[in-house]
């Protein structure tokens, strides 16, 4: 009796020394695959394309610019005008840096319309995020049926430009027909680059129609 025992003694301790083993070997085989998917996404990190034409700069962009277009649409709605000054959007400034002409009233005024935007030396929008000392201006222009109040960015990279047309219009840049001003003929959106396409100038400017008034 004793020797079965011993018997079934040992043959558990050989069956829980295999299923140690069997743990340990499936600890090792999970480690192994983490380590492989870890790999695996640092490879691809490290090789995958880098946007080439600015795409997702140039849809981050665009929204920017629609919010702040939409910020100055919701004030000319409460004062009349439309400001020059980006600061006016979100602190009442008194200067007459506006389309009327003159100082803006807390009467009319009922801001704010968006939230504080970092500035540079000359008031304007810093849009760093999408380009090294890129910048943001509220513009106007004569033209369409009276003036045109457009956003102009600026210090862009050119294929950020051009992916922006693209993305806005929802056609192709081209230079003859989305250039400058004029290139609101044809869209909301427009860009200041080399006259010829495929040039060799390397930055621009996107621009965003706002309105186009008497």
């Amino acid at each position: 009796m004793q020797n079965v025992f011993v018997g079934l003694g040992s043959t558990f301790g050989q069956m829980v020394l295999r299923s140690k083993e069997h743990r340990q070997k499936g600890f090792e085989m999970i480690s192994m695959l983490i380590c492989v998917v870890i790999l695996s996404i640092m490879t691809w990190w490290m090789i995958k394309p880098s946007n080439p034409d600015g795409m997702a700069k140039a849809t981050a962009l665009m929204n920017y610019m629609r919010g702040v277009s939409d910020s100055l649409s919701h004030m000319r709605l409460d004062t009349g005008c439309y400001t020059f000054s980006a600061k006016n959007l979100w602190s009442l400034q008194t200067d007459t840096n506006n389309s009327c002409g003159q100082a803006i009233t807390a009467n009319t005024w009922s801001g704010i319309y968006m939230q504080p935007q970092p500035l540079d030396m000359a008031g304007l929008i810093k849009v760093d995020k999408i380009a090294d000392g890129a910048t943001l201006a509220i513009k106007s222009v004569s033209g369409g049926i009276g003036t045109r109040y457009y956003l102009e960015a600026s210090g862009i990279p050119a294929p950020i430009v051009k992916s922006f047309v693209k993305g806005c219009n929802g056609a192709q840049y081209q230079a003859a027909s989305n250039s400058g001003v004029d290139g609101f003929n044809n869209g909301k959106c427009a860009a200041v680059l080399s006259a010829a396409e495929g040039g060799s100038t390397t930055m621009g400017k996107a621009l965003l129609l706002i309105d186009e008034t008497n």
